[in-house]
């Protein structure tokens, strides 16, 4: 079967706003959960089918800070922040967990970076808000019940115990401005290479290293690329051991949006550049390319654009998965 996430905010007559719908190989509704019916502020980006049969997503709540800045554009310094939750719910649409990811992350970490101020969920929770970590991809470890989290405005992705709801490992960047994170179990970039910014898509791999898609967004300059940490969890650091930022584009592309990176059974990396923008096309018309990477080489061997030629309409995306199969 196939399953999608229906985000809230999105207006369609047919499906409820929030709701992961489930279809068979004909395009029938064989069951769908709506965030109302799971008493849920709103569930967005990520899901997925854990071994015994529930589902993981990652959903919303809406809480209320004091002490920002002047940066962070909210009145007398007082923030609407929206933050995330991890969710686990049967399929009869019980709710077994949540873990509350702004008990974890400190809000008040980024108040001046773009992200934070894009109005994301202004008009699902009819209200100015702050985007306080938009965590935009989940990947569940059956081995010691973990989950890896990436949370794209706070440019972190880390490793959460699901049993003790506290934070593994870190990778992302110990800010100097801010006190809040300096008890967080970072893991420093040792030798060569950028930290991942704004980043989408990472996946632990089966020789135990971490891809990812990096958008780039706090680089200088913007560029975006895929990208392969190897972790030494005794030393407590990563290493950048591979980068792939695509050669037959001059600029170099810059993903602002959506983006992921595959591991494919062949050992190939499925590349999802998204949401790509380029001069002189305005924001809002973009277009996407989908691409299978040798990582052993860094060659392209398969790559398919949807693209206006005459850019005009949008065709970007988010994300991609390679199937055997549309076919039992």
């Amino acid at each position: 079967h196939l399953a999608f996430m229906k985000s809230k905010g999105i207006t369609d007559p047919g499906i409820p706003n929030g709701t992961l719908v489930e279809l068979d190989n004909l395009n029938n509704v064989v069951a769908s959960w709506t965030a109302e019916a799971l008493g849920i502020d709103m569930m967005h980006h990520d899901f997925l089918e854990l071994p015994n049969g529930n589902f993981m997503l990652i959903a919303t709540e809406l809480r209320t800070y004091s002490g920002y800045p002047a940066e962070s554009l909210c009145p007398s310094g007082i923030c609407n922040v929206v933050g995330d939750i991890i969710v686990e719910f049967t399929r009869a649409g019980t709710i077994v967990s949540q873990i509350k990811l702004l008990d974890l992350i400190d809000p008040h970490r980024v108040p001046n970076w773009p992200s934070f101020n894009n109005p994301n969920y202004n008009l699902a929770d009819s209200m100015n808000t702050r985007d306080g970590m938009r965590c935009t991809a989940i990947q569940y470890l059956p081995a010691d019940d973990s989950v890896i989290v990436s949370c794209k405005v706070q440019s972190i992705i880390f490793k959460l115990d699901r049993a003790t709801q506290s934070m593994e490992w870190v990778i992302g960047e110990d800010l100097a401005n801010t006190s809040v994170d300096d008890g967080w179990p970072f893991l420093p970039l040792v030798g060569p290479g950028l930290l991942p910014s704004e980043q989408h898509g990472p996946e632990l791999i089966p020789n135990g290293n971490l891809i990812v898609f990096d958008n780039g967004e706090l680089h200088v300059p913007q560029v975006s690329r895929s990208v392969e940490y190897s972790l030494d969890l005794f030393g407590h650091s990563i290493s950048q051991v591979w980068e792939y930022i695509d050669p037959s584009y001059s600029p170099p592309l810059y993903n602002y949006g959506g983006g992921e990176i595959d591991y494919l059974a062949n050992g190939n990396y499925l590349v999802s550049n998204n949401g790509i923008g380029e001069p002189p096309i305005p924001f809002g018309l973009n277009w996407s390319e989908y691409a299978e990477v040798r990582p052993s080489d860094s060659t392209k061997v398969w790559e398919i654009k949807v693209r206006d030629p005459n850019n005009v309409k949008n065709y970007s995306g988010f994300d991609a998965k390679r199937i055997t199969s549309l076919y039992p």
